[in-house]
């Protein structure tokens, strides 16, 4: 989907993007899926200088703030840590299944 905006993101801009829209659908898939019927959604609007990626899951949504942080040595629960760098704001929609991340990119 990122591929076929109508204008190319640059390359850094591509994976920081590509990056932030795999760990929002995996945390769908690891987190709100619970069969394999269950369907997510996935939206990207893009305009000067900003992407902004929205995924929709079928279940209800973990509250961010109740996921342990990871530390140095341990292995995976770094995605939330990777939303909050490398996007420029994020968050999840109150009463809805939606997380979204909004990125600076070039216009």
């Amino acid at each position: 989907m990122l591929r076929q905006l109508s204008a190319p993101l640059s390359g850094s801009d591509f994976s920081a993007a590509c990056l932030v829209l795999t760990e929002m659908v995996t945390n769908v898939i690891r987190h709100g899926c619970s069969s394999e019927d269950d369907e997510m959604g996935v939206d990207i609007y893009r305009s000067d200088g900003s992407l902004k990626l929205r995924v929709s899951q079928p279940g209800p949504l973990y509250d961010p703030q109740q996921i342990p942080r990871r530390k140095a040595g341990e292995g995976g629960g770094w995605g939330l840590l990777l939303l909050d760098r490398l996007s420029t704001e994020w968050g999840v929609d109150a009463g809805t299944s939606q997380v979204w991340a909004e990125l600076t990119v070039d216009p």
